[in-house]
């Protein structure tokens, strides 16, 4: 009896671990593969596949984040994005298979935190996921630390080693992009829509030569590239383990 009570306990410790989200998409394929994928990653997935059970599930479970659904049954994910900004503030991934620059800019404006096209990989949801809960999770003036880059938010600041970077508006922006969201596929468009100041025209023609400024800055203290490219895509950062001291 006594161990069968260890066993349930260290169950229950487990089961609390699990962070809780939810999944509004009639899809029951797609749903059921994420349900046990995102399991094994640490993350309990419920699954509504129509708007009205979904919101009946936001209000009863508290998820900490929602993958939500476009195209669906009863009404589409943009009215259902309203109605869950109205509840709370928590984060969404749009997840459809509308890749429309109109329907991603729409959902971002109604409040979507990031937006996913089908098809896709399911790491490549996690790790949207992630870098999205740890966001969440921060302070808007807490230093963040990335292997040997430090990104100072309040000053607009990133060292590298413990050497300050001179980098432009467009590379800041652009390096603070990737540095929060780790192991994230940046298309070239989304990697525009990241970008402000004067200079935004000239980079939205040549993106590529922005990208290539910023790796040269970052190579010539690494040693190495982060920013990797996604051929036909895009880019990503994935993050250097900091030197051992």
């Amino acid at each position: 009896m006594l161990f069968r009570a260890v066993v349930n306990c260290n169950f229950l410790y487990h089961c609390r671990l699990m962070t809780p989200l939810l999944m509004i998409d009639d899809d029951q394929v797609l749903t059921n593969l994420l349900k046990s994928y995102l399991k094994d990653h640490g993350f309990e997935l419920s699954v509504a596949h129509v708007p009205s059970a979904g919101l009946e599930l936001f209000n009863k479970l508290a998820p900490k984040l929602v993958i939500l659904d476009v195209m669906m049954p009863e009404e589409d994910g943009f009215a259902v994005i309203q109605q869950l900004r109205r509840s709370r503030n928590v984060p969404v991934i749009m997840l459809t298979a509308r890749g429309e620059t109109a329907d991603r800019i729409l959902g971002l404006e109604l409040g979507a935190d990031d937006y996913l096209t089908k098809p896709f990989e399911p790491r490549e949801l996690v790790a949207r996921i992630k870098a999205i809960l740890k966001r969440a999770g921060q302070r808007p003036d807490e230093v963040i630390v990335s292997g040997e880059i430090v990104l100072d938010p309040v000053r607009r600041s990133f060292k590298v080693k413990n050497e300050e970077l001179e980098l432009t508006t467009s590379e800041y922006d652009l390096l603070h992009a990737f540095v929060t969201n780790p192991g994230r596929r940046f298309t070239r468009d989304e990697l525009l829509s990241q970008l402000r100041g004067e200079d935004i025209e000239a980079f939205g023609r040549s993106i590529d030569n922005l990208v290539s400024r910023l790796r040269k800055k970052l190579n010539k203290y690494l040693g190495e590239e982060c920013i990797q490219t996604v051929w036909g895509t895009g880019y990503r950062y994935v993050e250097l383990p900091a030197a051992k001291k």
